[in-house]
């Protein structure tokens, strides 16, 4: 549970995971994340995502970094693919 205006968070019940440890049994959830980041914003990106995995250990994260003049043309070719997801977030793209 998330305290709301600075109100104390509550204690599990006795046998409840912690907010931060998956349930028992609980699958993870894979976010696939694609930018166009390389070198030093690459790292950021990944130490940032790390961080995120680590204070969310049942969410995983999978990062590619595709090559900013290829991006535009893999988003189209994927929009009509499930496996693109239910969010997308571009910028200055067209589509």
């Amino acid at each position: 549970m998330l305290p709301a205006c600075g109100a104390a968070p509550t204690q599990p019940e006795s046998g409840a995971p912690a907010a931060d440890e998956p349930a028992a049994g609980s699958a993870a959830t894979t976010l696939l994340w694609w930018d166009y980041y390389s070198e030093a914003n690459g790292a950021a990106i990944e130490s940032q995502l790390q961080r995120y995995m680590d204070s969310h250990p049942n969410i995983k994260v999978e990062r590619t970094s595709i090559p900013f003049a290829d991006l535009k043309q893999k988003l189209l070719r994927r929009r009509t693919d499930s496996r693109l997801g239910q969010r997308m977030i571009t910028w200055q793209f067209n589509l």
